[in-house]
């Protein structure tokens, strides 16, 4: 018969359930609802009024300079916050008027910005920023974010040294180069030609309308190399802190 005692067996096995069960614990660093895909809402959609958007600071980064990358915290060199760019699905000159439930236009790229940031897990922790205007001048659009942070793509690929200076000139690497569109997109609706009607305001998707487009392949004219009808499919650009 074994020596090991019945008493002994019963002092055991309650630590190993406690140990056990302090594995089953949730991980405190997880916070549902953060970059989460459940929940793209715009506020004001009819919808759902949490976009998933923290409030809080964004990820801190190493942008490592004078390398292609953004290399992580960890690997030394100071820390600072990036923004990031990504793209939406592509769509018509009726921008957010193809079953979003909201209205066409501005407020229809904003929802399909947000619903992007989580199909694509863009790390955001603002609300994105539609590079996309009813004219031809997109500065505005980017002044709620730090003029002097550096823009890169999801796939941590640098595009412009800070905020301020990607309007200004070419881009470091191209969309398509820096993986922000598929490689089989022509361009991005920007609305920066100003030679183009803009979709009414990004609220038509008929033929004989024209809507201004960016360029993808190349580090220039990202912005405005040329128009194309509304009733083309094209994908916006957004950014996020």
């Amino acid at each position: 018969m074994s020596s090991y005692s019945k008493s002994a067996r019963w002092t055991v096995l309650p630590a190993f359930m406690l140990t056990m069960l302090g594995c089953a614990r949730p991980n405190p660093l997880y916070e549902p609802g953060i970059g989460a895909h459940g929940d793209t809402g715009f506020p004001g959609n009819g919808a759902h009024e949490d976009t998933g958007f923290d409030s809080g600071p964004s990820a801190m980064l190493d942008v490592g300079a004078g390398t292609d990358t953004v290399m992580d915290a960890s690997t030394g060199g100071d820390d600072m916050a990036v923004v990031y760019m990504f793209a939406t699905e592509p769509t018509n000159g009726s921008i957010g008027g193809e079953g979003s439930g909201v209205s066409e236009g501005l407020e229809g790229a904003r929802f399909m910005c947000a619903k992007a940031a989580a199909d694509v897990s863009a790390p955001c922790s603002t609300e994105p920023v539609v590079l996309l205007s009813t004219g031809s001048n997109l500065t505005e659009l980017v002044e709620s974010l730090p003029d002097d942070t550096p823009v890169v793509s999801v796939s941590e690929v640098r595009l412009a040294g800070a905020v301020g200076a990607l309007l200004e000139g070419p881009l470091e690497r191209s969309l398509t180069e820096a993986s922000v569109v598929a490689p089989d997109v022509f361009g991005v609706w920007t609305g920066a030609n100003p030679d183009a009607s803009n979709c009414a305001g990004w609220t038509s998707g008929n033929s004989d309308r024209s809507g201004g487009l960016g360029s993808v392949g190349g580090e220039q004219d990202w912005t405005a190399a040329s128009s194309d009808s509304c009733g083309e499919r094209h994908p916006l650009l957004c950014l996020c802190l």
